[in-house]
């Protein structure tokens, strides 16, 4: 696998093709058939539910851990002419109260930061956040929260004027 930073994505191997197709085999939101449907008519190559490997997996030493390699999930990866782009997508509703929606999108937040924070350390990825709520300024909630993505967008809009921007 590739292990500098400047490199492009060669693709995934061996558990990462598993997990990738075991993934592709569930059913998809509407937020992600909304997307794919977007990516399609402009017309830029994609993959949904693509497998990306985070490197070894050697624990600490005096731990035992199965050795092996991790791997990510992403909802959407971009082949970009110059970088390649992930896309990360979520759609919340209200739910039982404001607290609640927003301890959801903070617990997604973290985890959006973690994969992102794994994935750059290993290529060149431009890393998107795709989040919608039914709350005002969501955008601005996000941003401090996933400091390694590149672009955190909470509209359909702004997605699509941005993948459009991206793949130019």
């Amino acid at each position: 696998m590739i292990s500098d930073n400047n490199r492009r994505y060669s693709g995934p191997v061996g558990l990462g093709v598993w997990l990738q197709n075991t993934h592709r085999k569930r059913r998809r939101t509407e937020q992600e058939i909304e997307v794919r449907e977007m990516l399609e008519e402009l017309g830029v190559e994609f993959e949904e539910q693509y497998a990306i490997s985070l490197g070894y997996n050697d624990g600490r030493p005096g731990v035992r851990r199965e050795m092996g390699v991790n791997w990510a999930v992403v909802d959407f990866f971009i082949r970009g002419k110059k970088r390649d782009i992930v896309l990360e997508c979520g759609r919340y509703k209200m739910g039982k109260s404001r607290n609640h929606l927003m301890e959801r999108i903070r617990i997604k937040s973290r985890e959006l930061n973690l994969r992102f924070f794994e994935m750059k350390s290993r290529y060149d990825l431009v890393c998107v956040v795709f989040i919608e709520a039914p709350v005002p300024d969501l955008k601005e909630y996000i941003e401090p929260r996933v400091p390694y993505a590149d672009f955190v967008v909470d509209n359909f809009e702004d997605l699509r004027r941005l993948i459009a921007r991206l793949v130019e």
